[in-house]
């Protein structure tokens, strides 16, 4: 069984529901609020060093709905992902970019930007 990634509540129950531990047993091995704590900044700063498409928005949504997943409680989560920002322009030059040489064959002049400025707002782009 490998729980070294999981969040407190995740960790809680499958070592309470699937392998009967007792509660006063769990209490003392889950304390360690630190080792959780590490393991969700590993996993923020993982997807935030993969991220090459999303805003500020669609990152934090990712990392909200992968730590929940993964069992961290949604106190826990909410207050780590408030300080995530990234630099967006970079990302929205090279989305428009890619949009733009993706729809250019198919649409021209407004209709092309206005499409490319709706796939933008799908990602989470405000419309730069």
């Amino acid at each position: 069984m490998t729980i070294n990634m999981w969040g407190p509540v995740k960790t809680f129950y499958t070592l309470k529901e699937k392998h009967g531990i007792k509660d006063t047993q769990l209490d003392e091995v889950l304390i360690n609020s630190k080792l959780m704590t590490s393991n969700m900044l590993k996993i923020i700063n993982n997807i935030l060093k993969t991220n090459t498409r999303l805003s500020t928005k669609g990152v934090q949504h990712k990392i909200y709905t992968k730590l929940l997943t993964l069992g961290y409680q949604k106190e826990d989560v909410l207050e780590r992902i408030k300080d995530v920002k990234i630099d967006e322009a970079k990302i929205y030059q090279q989305e428009y970019q890619r949009w733009y040489n993706k729809l250019s064959l198919n649409y021209h002049g407004d209709e092309l930007d206005k499409i490319i400025k709706e796939k933008l707002w799908r990602q989470g782009f405000n419309g730069n």
